[in-house]
């Protein structure tokens, strides 16, 4: 019997953990290391907003969107990060600059970072 085979009951509601991960939408590997992290029941399968989680970098507290445009950065490209595992000063660092295609990447996913001029000369922010 495979751990996906497993019943699990949620509020009076029982299914397989495999029926569980279609309700919820979440990620088979989310739900595992839930799992393997002692998390039973509803924790498992509960969904994670990040709009209202407060990341705190180098002493500094701000919001998803506050750390967008404090590092010039998208706010989906910090998402992305975040969801990924990303966390510190990675979920902010400046992008890579792919030099055949001249577009600003960090890992895959197109972004820019804020730039400035000071005199005559362009000037990335950099952390």
């Amino acid at each position: 019997m495979s751990w996906l085979d497993e019943e699990i009951e949620i509020n009076g509601t029982k299914n397989t953990v495999r029926m569980w991960l279609r309700i919820s939408g979440l990620k088979y590997d989310t739900v595992r290391e839930r799992y393997k992290k002692g998390k039973t029941g509803a924790d498992l399968f509960a969904s994670v907003d990040i709009r209202n989680i407060k990341i705190q970098i180098r002493n500094e507290v701000h919001t998803v969107k506050e750390w967008a445009k404090i590092s010039g950065l998208d706010e989906e490209v910090i998402k992305a990060r975040y969801y990924k595992g990303k966390r510190g000063i990675d979920l902010i660092a400046p992008t890579q600059k792919n030099k055949i295609w001249g577009k600003w990447y960090y890992r895959g996913i197109t972004a820019k970072p804020k730039t400035r001029q000071s005199a005559g000369k362009i000037i990335i922010e950099t952390w």
